[in-house]
């Protein structure tokens, strides 16, 4: 894919280029798979500090962590999702009365979270590529 003023379109460079994922960074950073001490216990991510971090914490198994969109949602993102719907709907690629639909479905609990998140990312996202 090409760019050319700022649109994408399918064609070829004039001149071959090389994408090397390693570059010059295999100077910097070793081949992860012939190294395999550097992936326990989280020893790459502690040893790159400045500071090294307590033993305590470095100790611990991996854990995962959930993101708290929905209480965002029903705060500080709300106007974000809000907008968001109304562009998509602005613009033709769901129904004018969708927007509330969909926030009234995940307010009232019939859908995720993620529903109106996605389709108010959508909506800016389209809104900005028309721009």
């Amino acid at each position: 894919m090409l760019m050319d003023g700022g649109e994408c379109h399918l064609g070829q460079a004039s001149e071959p280029v090389a994408l090397d994922p390693v570059g010059d960074a295999e100077d910097v950073w070793p081949q992860l798979g012939g190294h395999p001490s550097l992936l326990r216990g989280k020893r790459l991510l502690h040893e790159t500090l400045e500071r090294p971090l307590p033993q305590a914490v470095v100790g611990q198994p991996k854990q995962g962590f959930t993101l708290p969109f929905a209480r965002w949602m029903r705060g500080d993102l709300a106007p974000v999702v809000h907008d968001g719907l109304r562009r998509l709907a602005a613009c033709g690629w769901i129904a004018p009365d969708a927007p509330a639909r969909v926030w009234q479905a995940w307010t009232s609990g019939r859908a995720h979270w993620s529903r109106p998140w996605g389709l108010a990312i959508l909506g800016h996202f389209l809104d900005g590529a028309r721009a």
